[in-house]
């Protein structure tokens, strides 16, 4: 079998042979470890306790007190540094969380599509 010289090798701690990956498939996994990893963290549960406490609990969008998220205002993937700031954060429904993220990606999330977002909402 010919390596592919673009593939990382991915040794498996057991006896199966390792497994090739592309350096973005690599990285998108790590990606997503660290982001588990913090959002498990202390702090971070403290940032989303306070976007919540200071929104009085409720949805920002429809003011649902149910199943609520805290949300970054700022890509949490893209501004890693400001994933504390209580300013970059603002507490959503599940739902409407869920229907933000359909609208816009990641590269898209920005605090002015998000206001964008929530007055489209109430005009409804």
């Amino acid at each position: 079998m010919k390596k592919d010289k673009n593939k990382l090798n991915i040794l498996v701690e057991d006896e199966r042979p390792p497994i090739y990956v592309t350096r973005e498939e690599f990285e998108k996994y790590c990606n997503a470890i660290v982001v588990e990893d913090v959002r498990n963290t202390n702090a971070h549960k403290k940032w989303s306790r306070l976007v919540k406490e200071r929104s009085n609990y409720a949805c920002q969008c429809c003011g649902s007190k149910e199943n609520l998220n805290s949300h970054h205002a700022l890509s949490f993937k893209y501004y890693f540094e400001l994933r504390l700031d209580l300013k970059n954060g603002v507490c959503l429904c599940a739902s409407c969380h869920r229907n933000y993220h359909s609208k816009y990606n990641l590269k898209e999330c920005s605090p002015s599509n998000l206001i964008d977002f929530i007055n489209e909402y109430k005009r409804k």
